[in-house]
C-alpha cells in the first residue's frame, strides 16, 4: 500500500478472514454437510471463502456430526473449527462481535433469519442455503470488508476498481456557445 499511495495507485486487497456458516434448526443437515463438505475440499481446502467453523445449536450437534462424517470421514480439519452457540441470537452476535468474514453462509428456511442476518451482521458477502456460490457470480461483486480487505471484483466491479469515471453534464440552454464547441 506505500508504493501504491505514493502514486496514488488504486489497490484492492482480499485478506480473507474466517467465514461462519450458521445452521438454523429449520435446515436439511443432510445437505448443508453435504454443502460444508464441498466448501472445505474444494480447490484442495485452499480457498479464502471456504467455510471455517459453525454457529448453530447443541441440538443440533450431534445431527450435524454424523451427517458431516457420513459424507466424508476425513474431516479432522473441520471438526476442529467448530462453535456451538445456544441460540439464533448468539450466533447473530458471534457475527457482530468478531472480525469480518470475506464470506458467511446462513441456512434457514425462516425470510425473518436471513433478514436478521443480513440486518445485524458485515461481511464481504453472504450466501444463503449454500456455500461460496455468491463468488461464482459474475454479476455480483466479490470481495472483503473492514478487516477481510477492500475494493471489490468479479466483472465489472473489478474493471470500476481501477479506472475513473468521469461525470459529465451537459445543460440545455444555458452555455449552448460553450456546448457548440465541444
Amino acid at each position: 500500500m506505500t508504493a501504491a499511495a505514493k502514486y496514488l495507485t488504486p489497490v484492492l486487497l482480499e485478506l480473507g478472514g474466517k467465514n461462519p456458516v450458521v445452521i438454523d434448526s429449520d435446515s436439511d443437515i443432510e445437505e448443508v454437510a453435504k454443502r460444508i463438505i464441498y466448501s472445505k475440499t474444494y480447490n484442495c481446502g485452499q480457498i479464502c471463502i471456504s467455510s471455517d467453523y459453525v454457529l448453530t445449536t447443541e441440538q443440533i450437534k450431534p445431527k450435524l456430526i454424523a451427517a458431516l462424517t457420513k459424507h466424508y470421514e476425513k474431516m479432522a480439519p473441520f471438526k476442529e473449527n467448530k462453535a456451538f452457540v445456544k441460540s439464533f441470537d448468539e450466533a447473530i452476535g458471534w457475527g457482530r462481535d468478531n472480525e469480518k468474514p470475506l464470506g458467511a453462509y446462513l441456512f434457514t428456511e425462516n425470510p425473518d433469519k436471513v433478514k436478521r442476518f443480513l440486518l445485524e451482521t458485515s461481511s464481504g458477502g453472504v450466501t444463503v442455503n449454500d456455500v461460496m456460490s455468491h463468488v461464482f457470480v459474475s454479476t455480483l461483486p466479490v470481495g472483503g470488508v473492514g478487516n477481510s480487505g477492500m475494493g471489490r471484483i468479479n466483472g465489472k466491479y473489478g474493471f470500476d476498481n481501477f479506472v475513473h469515471e468521469k461525470p459529465i453534464l451537459v445543460r440545455k440552454g444555458l452555455g449552448k456557445e460553450v456546448v457548440a464547441r465541444l
